[in-house]
């Protein structure tokens, strides 16, 4: 609900839209505390898997170039985690043989190409949408259980496929400064392979993972070209 709250308070504020944009670039800082879900398919009819999505946290910078004073394109560089625990259960005749508990911990080093657009500006106050297709290079990835922890890196397509699409509001506290909130949500197929063939045999997950991501951002937006903002911040 506060999400939605956010947005709607940007939607008040913008109440009757001038145009105070032009063509220019800008960069922005920020950090986005966000929750991770990982759906896993399960292969084996007597097995299940219950997840637990896990609080994880990113930070980047992103460039994006207006060409007229609503549309603009970006692109930029994020390093964060991802990752949740899920518990894998085993059942034989209707009764639980076995039950371990997986937390999978990626590094994901992203790279977000996006489109930028001004639904509507008010004093330098801007509703904003933006979304695009994203790579992400697993820098890192483990798997941590009772008995210790392991490295899954190699068992996964190290560089992968997403898309991500944020709705938020940038509020002037500068004349070229704005700060941000936008929620975003992001989706991205994990891309399993197996590397030992035994894994074919006994692994109970499926190839094809996909992590959704729900996110807050909060950041900054630097205006290089001063023109794209009024001459007083609000």
């Amino acid at each position: 609900m506060r999400i939605i709250g956010f947005s709607i308070l940007g939607t008040a504020i913008l109440i009757g839209t001038e145009n105070v944009h032009s063509q220019g670039p800008e960069a922005s800082i920020y950090i986005q505390p966000q929750v991770t879900n990982i759906i896993f398919h399960i292969s084996e009819s007597n097995s299940s898997v219950t997840s637990s999505p896990t609080g994880n946290l990113h930070a980047g910078i992103n460039l994006t170039y207006f060409t007229n004073e609503k549309l603009g394109f970006g692109t930029g560089i994020s390093i964060g985690n991802d990752g949740e625990t899920i518990n894998i259960e085993r059942r034989f005749n209707n009764v639980t043989v076995e039950s371990a508990d997986y937390k999978y911990i990626f590094t994901v080093l992203k790279i977000p190409f996006q489109i930028r657009y001004h639904l509507m500006t008010r004093k330098g106050v801007r509703l904003m949408f933006d979304g695009g297709p994203h790579l992400d290079y697993i820098l890192k990835a483990v798997n941590r259980t009772d008995a210790g922890t392991y490295n899954y890196a190699d068992d996964y397509s190290r560089l992968q496929v997403g898309f991500e699409f944020g709705f938020g509001t940038g509020i002037p506290v500068r004349q070229n400064v704005l700060i941000t909130i936008k929620p975003t949500i992001a989706f991205t197929n994990l891309g399993f392979r197996y590397t030992q063939e035994n894994y074919k045999k006994n692994f109970p997950i499926g190839r094809n993972l996909v992590k959704n991501n729900l996110g807050l951002q909060f950041g900054l937006i630097y205006v290089l070209n001063k023109t794209l903002l009024p001459a007083d911040p609000l």
